[in-house]
């Protein structure tokens, strides 16, 4: 399992109050967004994991965790924290694979990366980081280049979602409904994927999203992503957290 952890230090004193940034500065402080299945073992180690066998995977997990994540407050709304500092990179981000699906950042962070950063990104663009690995064709290929290559949103939990641009290449078809129990993941799209598409995609927490989605058009529906990876190992709550966070990509 890769983590990333994220030391900020602050050059700016938050607008608001002093207690709002410390608590903005706790949620940064540790991210989990990295895993794979070698994960596991480094896990059983220390016997604090349970591995994919021993879990259940959701029958739909899109529409479970989107269904949850429709009745969560918008958190958008009320007092916000500004402010500018620097965050350091505390482990390799190399991007999320099984059998079925590898999904890698378009922007290589290493191990003692130091990122600007501002509000609640980084300032790097993709477009702007010689680094960056070609952005796939289609929907999302137009944004992703101006993306921060590094991102913070707050959702419902009171905590912070880390958000990476990212290409994912599928290594199997996925049917539109299907679900596939993966390795460390469970897998699900909403329309059809030939094995060898590449698409661009959102490293979210723990998740894997494609940047796509499909708008319900139903009263109290949220967006959709159209190929989600979530780890089987994580909790519902943190599977809805991590949609709270794509869909505020998606405004």
């Amino acid at each position: 399992m890769n983590n990333i952890s994220i030391a900020i230090r602050f050059f700016l004193v938050p607008t608001r109050s002093l207690c709002a940034a410390i608590l903005v500065a706790t949620a940064w402080s540790v991210i989990g967004c990295q895993h794979d299945n070698a994960g596991e073992a480094s896990n059983q180690a220390s016997g604090s994991t349970t591995t994919s066998a021993q879990v259940k995977a959701p029958e739909k997990p899109i529409e479970e965790a989107c269904t949850k994540a429709d009745k969560q407050p918008d958190t958008d709304q009320g007092s916000s924290v500004s402010m500018a500092g620097q965050m350091t990179i505390s482990d390799d981000v190399t991007g999320s694979s099984d059998a079925n699906f590898d999904c890698k950042p378009l922007v290589p962070l290493k191990k003692g990366d130091k990122l600007a950063a501002s509000g609640s990104s980084a300032m790097d663009r993709v477009s702007e980081c010689k680094d960056s690995a070609p952005i796939p064709e289609g929907p999302g290929s137009d944004r992703l280049p101006n993306f921060s290559i590094l991102a913070m949103y707050s959702v419902g939990n009171g905590q912070s979602e880390s958000v990476i641009p990212a290409a994912t290449t599928l290594k199997t078809a996925v049917k539109a409904g299907q679900v596939i129990k993966s390795g460390s993941y469970v897998l699900e799209a909403l329309h059809d994927f030939k094995a060898g598409d590449r698409f661009c995609s959102l490293m979210v927490g723990s998740s894997v999203f494609s940047f796509e989605g499909i708008d319900q058009g139903t009263s109290g529906a949220g967006t959709r992503p159209c190929f989600a990876a979530f780890l089987l190992s994580e909790s519902g709550d943190a599977r809805v957290a991590e949609v709270e966070a794509w869909r505020k990509t998606q405004r």
